[in-house]
């Protein structure tokens, strides 16, 4: 059985109708199937976070610093305003080929992008 990381990031004012799409689609084939095994892994630059509606969500792993080279990286818009310790909380991580270095800002994606 083949198993493949996913890494979801999650942030401040998150909207949980955007995660949980995407999530339930992987808990389905894990359910459904027994070739490929999605890990969830739950990641951000601060816990707890506190959703768009106001629903806090604990035990957020902290952003690795490197990641598996078949990793799925799972990233969400954010609904509301500027959010300050997003932005002082700046993390840099190089997660692998392919990736080389990500900078994990507001707004989020590849430096240089």
């Amino acid at each position: 059985m083949k198993h493949i990381n996913v890494y979801v990031v999650l942030l401040q004012r998150t909207l949980l109708l955007d995660a949980a799409g995407p999530l339930e689609v992987l808990r389905v084939a894990n359910r459904e199937q027994q070739d490929i095994r999605f890990e969830v892994h739950y990641i951000g630059p601060e816990t707890p976070i506190v959703s768009s509606i106001g629903i806090t969500l604990a035990k957020i792993e902290p952003l690795p610093k490197t990641l598996p080279n078949d990793a799925m990286v799972v990233l969400f818009r954010r609904c509301g305003l500027h959010n300050d310790a997003w932005h002082a909380g700046r993390s840099q991580a190089s997660w692998g080929p392919g990736c080389s270095r990500w900078e994990v800002a507001a707004g989020g994606g590849p430096a240089g992008a």
